[in-house]
């Protein structure tokens, strides 16, 4: 009976990658439309860009897999019921995402700010709807750079959701 787990969790993991694609494409155009005023051209540029946000939410995102596998494993355990264990695994799925989508979001937007703040000089998005590649390079960069920095401390949130038995203390 642990394949229909596995391959609940498989279609549950891979319709909340596809939300999370379409909702990131609609808050990149929203960003992007917003501070410009404008159209948002579908340039290079603007894919590269796209590209930068995608890898640095994929990232972030592979770091929930190894708690929630704990999780679910953990409370696989507990449960003798398949409807529960199943029921258990999606909820703690769609917590995890759900924690992960606002750390990757809050990693990003700030990223962004700090960017922006950073080089006065020049406007990220206008350099973006311009089609200026090298810098829709380094934004992408910076974004994939501050993921993988911030990345470790996320973990250990989502590892402090993980349910632990409890153990007896003898001392």
């Amino acid at each position: 009976m642990k394949y229909l787990y596995a391959i609940t969790e498989l279609l549950v993991t891979f319709l909340l990658s596809i939300a999370i694609l379409v909702s990131l494409y609609k808050i990149i155009l929203l960003y992007l439309k917003a501070r410009s005023n404008t159209t948002v051209p579908h340039n290079q540029a603007f894919f590269i860009f796209c590209a930068g946000v995608y890898l640095s939410a994929g990232l972030i995102f592979s770091t929930a897999l190894d708690p929630l596998l704990l999780t679910i494993k953990m409370t696989y355990d507990r449960h003798a019921d398949i409807v529960s264990n199943v029921g258990t695994a999606v909820g703690y799925t769609l917590m995890f995402f759900t924690i992960t989508y606002l750390f990757v979001l809050f990693v990003q937007l700030a990223t962004l700010f700090l960017f922006d703040k950073v080089t006065v000089m020049i406007d990220d998005v206008k350099e973006v709807i311009e089609n200026n590649i090298g810098f829709a390079w380094f934004v992408s960069a910076a974004l994939v750079f501050t993921s993988l920095i911030s990345r470790i401390g996320i973990t250990a949130i989502l590892e402090a959701l993980v349910p632990h038995p409890e153990v007896i203390n003898i001392f």
